[in-house]
C-alpha cells in the first residue's frame, strides 16, 4: 500500500472534526518526502520524484499525518518550533 500524507487545514477546529478541511497526497513508491521548517518558522511539505526533482512544495498550515497501510507512522505540526532543552 502507498504512503499517504494527510495535510489538515488551518481552520480553528479539532482534527477529529469532520467539518475540517484537508488534502491527501498519495505518494508514488519512488517519491521521497520531507517536512521543512524555515528560519522564519514557516513550514513546507516537499515531495520529490526519483530523480530528485521537486513535484510538490506546499506550505503547511495545520497538522500533517503520514500514514502507511491506514496507520499513522509520523506526524508534523506547523506551529513554531519550541526547544524544551
Amino acid at each position: 500500500m502507498a504512503v499517504v500524507i494527510k495535510m489538515m487545514s488551518a481552520e480553528d477546529l479539532s482534527d477529529a472534526n469532520c467539518s475540517k478541511g484537508f488534502k491527501l497526497y498519495i505518494l508514488d513508491p519512488t517519491h521521497t518526502y520531507e517536512f521543512e521548517r524555515l528560519i522564519d518558522q514557516s513550514s513546507f511539505l516537499v515531495i520529490k520524484d526519483q530523480s530528485g526533482e521537486t513535484v510538490i512544495d506546499e506550505q503547511v498550515t495545520g497538522n500533517c499525518y503520514v500514514m502507511d497501510s491506514g496507520k499513522t507512522i509520523a506526524t508534523f505540526a506547523a506551529g513554531k518550533f519550541v526547544d524544551n532543552n
